[in-house]
């Protein structure tokens, strides 16, 4: 059988349209053979991935009219979740006790991991349903047992996620347990600002997750060359914490760093080379992105939007590449259109309508069968 994701390549991307406002490409999508009810995570300490949850759950409820329900708004601390324990467990002996069946789909953005998960989606993934739908990031070897695990307790049929070989992955181990549909990470550019590069105060960012050995090699040339390099001093700390802060540094940077982690975190990730968030936020806000492209870009752009790192002269290649700018405005600029037409969240609205579809027939051709 083929795997879900060489199935949506033909369908992926779907662009939006030239023109649209919010309003008009929210019109123009037609409803899938099933809408999900959208559990909205309201935890308050869930580390900087809640940035992108949130901004994929805000444009589900603006270009969609799923219904939304609210997950337990107080923080995720141990009392917090005994209490989702306990709700939880009662509401299973209720329903070993009581014929009690709904034909609602619940969908929860983001796994986090399997507490975090129970937690958050609280008391919906528990609660009767047809079955329940799960998107999801950081889809590593590390973390397939963990999916699984929380695949079968919250019996969840339909798995999106942000990485093409994870995807793959988890159709090959699922068992028929559940179906997995690759849906990449993306962005709502209107969140995002740019400078002329002129006006721009940094000139090269390396956030989230460092390449040391790139790291090692490029900061003292950048410190003895005047080149401005901001990156996180300490292992663990995060640069520009406040989501406001890191809008602005992004946008106030010439040069974003970006490398897959496969490459920075290969114990964690093993080969799974994945297009990350921070890519396309580094195109929203018209950087020039040098590092390495994940495997699975050559099935998300149509040329090779990142500059490759020459390791034999990397603080060279800086100086180099900060020299003449201008002569890579046009690659800006065509990444800029590039993510707007085709890696908005609107795009993986429609594509998740599409594996909805999908989905739907091959249950009915299961049963038929």
């Amino acid at each position: 059988m083929d795997t879900s994701a060489q199935r949506l390549i033909t369908a992926f991307p779907a662009a939006a349209p030239e023109h649209s406002s919010a309003t008009e490409i929210a019109v123009a999508r037609q409803e899938p053979v099933f809408a999900p009810i959208l559990v909205r995570t309201r935890s308050t300490e869930l580390g900087q991935n809640l940035d992108q949850i949130h901004q994929f759950e805000d444009a589900i409820e603006k270009y969609t009219d799923w219904k939304i329900v609210n997950g337990p708004p107080i923080p995720r601390r141990g009392w917090s979740l005994l209490i989702a324990r306990l709700l939880t467990g009662a509401i299973g002996f209720v329903r070993s006790c009581l014929p009690w069946k709904s034909k609602k789909y619940y969908l929860s953005i983001g796994f986090l991991f399997p507490v975090g998960l129970r937690f958050k989606t609280c008391p919906y993934f528990d609660l009767p349903a047809r079955f329940r739908i799960l998107w999801t990031y950081d889809v590593w070897p590390s973390e397939e047992q963990k999916i699984l695990e929380s695949a079968e307790s919250h019996d969840i049929k339909l798995i999106f996620a942000s990485s093409r070989q994870g995807t793959d992955r988890l159709n090959e181990i699922s068992n028929g347990r559940f179906e997995c549909y690759w849906l990449p990470e993306a962005v709502e550019l209107q969140h995002y600002r740019s400078k002329p590069m002129s006006e721009r105060r940094i000139d090269v960012i390396q956030f989230g997750r460092c390449w040391r050995k790139y790291h090692d090699r490029i900061e003292e040339f950048c410190r003895n060359n005047g080149i401005v390099y901001r990156f996180a001093k300490c292992k663990g700390d995060v640069l520009l914490p406040k989501r406001a802060e890191f809008l602005e540094g992004l946008a106030d940077s010439r040069i974003s760093i970006c490398v897959p982690s496969a490459i920075t975190h290969p114990e964690r990730s093993g080969d799974v080379s994945t297009m990350t968030w921070r890519y396309v936020e580094s195109m929203a806000s018209k950087c020039l992105v040098v590092g390495r492209a994940p495997l699975e870009m050559k099935y998300l752009f149509d040329y090779n939007p990142v500059i490759e790192i020459d390791m034999s002269r990397p603080g060279e290649q800086l100086v180099d590449l900060l020299n003449d700018l201008p002569r890579y405005q046009e690659l800006i600029e065509r990444n800029y259109d590039y993510v707007r037409r085709h890696h908005q969240w609107t795009n993986r609205i429609e594509t998740m309508r599409q594996c909805f579809a999908d989905f739907e027939r091959r249950r009915q051709l299961a049963e038929r069968d």
